[in-house]
């Protein structure tokens, strides 16, 4: 897929996930936390499409999350352009493809833009903190499962055939 298909496809999945945030999320509590679909989100794209594109989308996913939210705009912002701009860099170190790389980025990616948003906007006491965002990470990571699979059809494109890819055909 071209590099502005991507980036086209990855701001329909972030405004995708911003909808289902708004409107469906509160009715997925688990652990006491609602699951952050749009960092999620973000983080996967990172994984798929470098830092680059996870920085901007992390851009506009927390300039989304920051006005529906009504507080907090610039700490949105930052926090997810930067944990999509680190974890997009695990795609130029990592096997991308495997999905335990995906779970684990977004359970650390959670975590970091979590402490982005704390560090500029400390609202809760550490310990409220913490436990609020280890349990979160471990939501985001567990509905990763259930989304990565869909970014990567999305953002890859089809599957080559073999014969495609080696550009034989059986009736050649």
């Amino acid at each position: 897929m071209s590099r502005s298909g991507q980036i086209f496809f990855s701001f329909l999945a972030v405004c995708a996930a911003v909808v289902v945030q708004s409107a469906w999320a509160q009715h997925w509590r688990g652990m006491d936390v609602l699951p952050d679909i749009v960092l999620t989100v973000v983080l996967l794209i990172g994984i798929i499409t470098g830092p680059r594109r996870a920085a901007l989308q992390g851009f506009v996913g927390g300039y989304f999350c920051g006005v529906l939210a009504g507080v907090s705009l610039g700490s949105f912002m930052v926090s997810r352009l930067l944990a999509g701009y680190v974890i997009g860099l695990v795609q130029n170190v990592m096997v991308r493809d495997n999905p335990m790389v995906a779970w684990i980025s977004v359970f650390v990616g959670t975590v970091l833009a979590e402490a982005v948003m704390f560090l500029m906007n400390p609202t809760f006491p550490l310990s409220l903190w913490l436990e609020t965002t280890l349990k979160e990470a471990v939501l985001n990571a567990l509905l990763s499962i259930l989304i990565y699979p869909l970014l990567l059809r999305l953002l890859r494109g089809r599957a080559p055939r073999d014969s495609e890819a080696t550009g034989s055909s059986m009736f050649a």
